[in-house]
């Protein structure tokens, strides 16, 4: 079937503010880690106290993942009972006050003991915001797409979040190559932060402008006639069972003010195993894929690759950019392939053309690594295989939990992975150099055997149109 990429003016404009604010918030995100040679001798110092190193690492690894969850159940629970755009609105404003906070934070030098324990802080909140702003930017962009149109609108959001992490690594390079030390210290760090901030809280006014998902309002006023297209993504999960189940139990509820406590918990464990518990399992494992390409392709690929091989530096980074930028078109590549084919076969081929690059990647460094770029430039293209993904776990979950669901799988896969990754890759790199393809090699079987549980999904009639 021809693909047929019109949309609304609303729709569009709709992808054009959730793209930027996915942009913006992994640029405010990211820049921590990339600053991290900067930020902790600034903040923490060298002093004598030996709980200051750790305090460090927890800033560096532990501090923002770890609020992940809180989150992610906290708001997701807000979006799911009070609509996506007010966890949109609070995540971007939140991130936006945090990001401006760390940029005008004064150092060491001013706080003295009090500098880590502030940044420390301000790092857990903004994990805290920040967490949720993908998974629900992924649930409000499908919500209002036609079911036809769910891959490319994943695509584009994924795309524009590595185009984040793409910003920041200029970013870097900007400042290395155009200021001194002393400079960057004083004040380079602090212009992009400043920056990003003020535009993330001029994106806070943008959200004003989007409407609620049709979805959402549909589930909530559901003797309301639809006001948007058919072919939009089912209020209901994929699976009917669960759909059934969640039926029974919204016509058998008790009025909340008369009925005993029992009765509500009993009520709501019943909804959360049937809605939520089936699906937990496949929604995590496709989550823990999009956490582990984001982090480790575009932030722990190229240092890991500087120290098991000998590469110049120079090359590694020109070369990591090339990667992201790759990533980005390979997203919305494989988005258009899940609107257009069934997306277990798309992720099937994709894992496979990924696997392969990462041999090829490793034989090539071996030898020598003189068209290090192209393979570069394939390993993030067939990483961008994640823009297919986003499409199938907002299916998983009905409407009722969908937003917690979905944010609940993100944050937990994230947050373990970016808490353990980094340490348990690094360490490993010291011994055995083919460490990071290799990790990519597992990541690769992974998807491949989750794209068979996939192809094999129920799929909605819509589906079975196209």
């Amino acid at each position: 079937m021809i693909f047929e990429p019109i949309l609304t003016r609303q729709q569009y404009f709709t992808c054009l503010v959730i793209s930027l604010s996915v942009l913006l918030v992994f640029i405010d995100v990211a820049q921590f880690w990339y600053l991290s040679e900067i930020l902790l001798p600034l903040f923490f110092g060298y002093a004598s106290n030996e709980s200051t190193p750790w305090l460090a690492l927890f800033a560096k690894y532990v501090a923002g993942p770890i609020a992940m969850p809180l989150g992610a159940l906290l708001f997701g629970t807000i979006g799911d009972r009070h609509g996506r755009k007010v966890t949109l609105r609070i995540s971007c404003l939140g991130v936006a006050i945090l990001t401006l906070l760390i940029g005008t934070l004064p150092t060491r030098s001013v706080l003295s003991d009090a500098a880590p324990i502030v940044l420390t802080s301000l790092r857990f909140f903004q994990g805290l915001f920040a967490g949720v702003m993908l998974p629900t930017c992924l649930v409000f962009i499908t919500e209002h797409f036609p079911t036809k149109r769910l891959g490319i609108g994943s695509g584009i959001i994924l795309s524009s979040a590595i185009s984040g992490l793409l910003i920041v690594s200029i970013y870097l390079n900007t400042l290395i190559n155009t200021l001194t030390i002393a400079e960057i210290m004083s004040y380079g760090w602090r212009i992009l932060y400043c920056i990003s901030g003020t535009v993330t809280l001029m994106l806070f006014f943008a959200i004003d402008r989007l409407k609620e998902t049709p979805v959402f309002q549909r589930h909530h006023q559901p003797t309301t006639p639809p006001t948007f297209d058919d072919a939009a993504i089912n209020a209901i999960s994929l699976n009917d069972s669960i759909s059934d189940n969640l039926n029974i139990e919204t016509k058998n509820r008790v009025d909340s003010q008369t009925a005993p406590i029992c009765q509500k918990l009993g009520r709501q464990l019943r909804i959360f195993g049937f809605s939520f518990l089936p699906n937990t399992m496949p929604s995590l494992i496709l989550s823990v894929i999009i956490a582990s390409l984001i982090i480790f392709i575009p932030i722990l690929l190229l240092p890991l690759i500087e120290i098991g091989f000998f590469v110049s530096p120079v090359v590694s980074r020109f070369g990591g950019m090339i990667g992201m930028l790759f990533m980005m078109i390979g997203c919305v590549f494989f988005g258009v392939m899940a609107d257009l084919h069934n997306v277990g076969r798309v992720l099937m081929i994709g894992s496979t053309f990924l696997i392969v690059n990462a041999v090829f990647f490793v034989y090539h460094l071996q030898s020598g690594g003189g068209f290090i770029l192209v393979f570069f430039a394939l390993l993030g293209f067939f990483s961008g295989l994640i823009g297919a993904i986003p499409s199938v776990i907002v299916r998983l979950f009905p409407t009722k939990i969908r937003l917690k669901g979905v944010t609940l799988s993100y944050a937990l896969s994230y947050a373990s992975l970016a808490i353990t990754l980094p340490i348990a890759i690094r360490y490993l790199s010291l011994y055995i150099a083919f460490v990071p393809v290799l990790y990519v090699m597992f990541i690769g079987l992974v998807t491949l055997f989750v794209s068979f549980y996939v192809y094999y999904l129920p799929r909605t009639q819509a589906d079975i149109n196209r």
